[in-house]
């Protein structure tokens, strides 16, 4: 697991709402020995994860704790100015035996960086239920063009044509939370999996997308914005400048660690 450009967030996109409930869970079995360097270099950030070892490199304690508990930045407050200026180099190892699967689950990664995150930087935080300013995804008033997965389907995943990535609306909501940068909430009311191809142009003129294979995808960008897209591809709106109920994690404490 090697996770880059952390501006970007992680790549394992989730319903933002549902995903902070789901962070409480306990540490990984056996202790952690960590090494933690403030980072010299002007190098890039990255992590990596392999069985019982973490590496990073010009990492923040913003960037683990984001990472950490899966947040947005509208889901974090508390945290001092060092923890986004400050990096470190990482290497950390997990005591015990070597996990059976070829790679750390990214729920056990997490759980990995909590500890680690608790044990070195002394971080302490509690949840708030606060009004965040964001997005709402709905339905578009001529209503929904989605093509929903059917069981038929799950059987012959892989065989034939791909319809589009596989979605349910809430996943749909939190991989939109990354790429505006900004909450999104699923208000569709629209339950189960759907397949999602939406293409439009970035704001930097590039063409982007969410389900369409790279060997699909134009050299040239149609011209149309994100919220064009949803409406005409998939019948969704995504509307602004609303503020949404949210658990947000608030920093009670966290210190730079010692270097060793």
């Amino acid at each position: 697991m090697t996770i880059q450009r952390l501006t970007v967030g992680i790549g394992v996109a989730l319903a933002m709402c549902s995903a902070v409930r789901a962070q409480q869970s306990t540490a990984p079995s056996g202790s952690i020995l960590a090494s933690v360097k403030p980072h010299r270099g002007s190098s890039g950030s990255s992590m990596s994860m392999t069985p019982g070892r973490f590496t990073a490199q010009g990492i923040s304690a913003y960037n683990l704790i984001q990472t950490a508990y899966d947040l947005h930045p509208g889901q974090l407050a508390g945290l001092p100015k060092w923890a986004n200026s400050d990096t470190f180099d990482i290497v950390a190892k997990e005591e015990g035996p070597l996990l059976a699967r070829p790679q750390p689950s990214p729920e056990h990664f997490r759980t990995f960086l909590r500890s680690l995150l608790a044990d070195r930087f002394q971080l302490k935080a509690h949840y708030e239920k606060r009004q965040v300013s964001g997005y709402e995804l709905k339905v578009a008033p001529k209503g929904p063009k989605l093509e929903k997965e059917t069981a038929d389907d799950q059987r012959r995943a892989g065989a034939g044509p791909r319809k589009g990535g596989v979605y349910t609306m809430g996943i749909l909501a939190g991989t939109l939370s990354h790429i505006m940068d900004a909450i999104v909430v699923d208000r569709t009311m629209l339950p189960g999996n759907y397949y999602v191809r939406l293409r439009w142009t970035g704001d930097d003129g590039a063409p982007r997308n969410i389900g369409v294979p790279s060997a699909e995808m134009p050299d040239e960008s149609d011209g149309r914005s994100i919220f064009d897209a949803l409406k005409e591809d998939l019948g969704l709106s995504l509307e602004g400048h609303t503020h949404v109920p949210l658990d947000v994690l608030v920093i009670d404490q966290v210190s730079r660690p010692s270097e060793n």
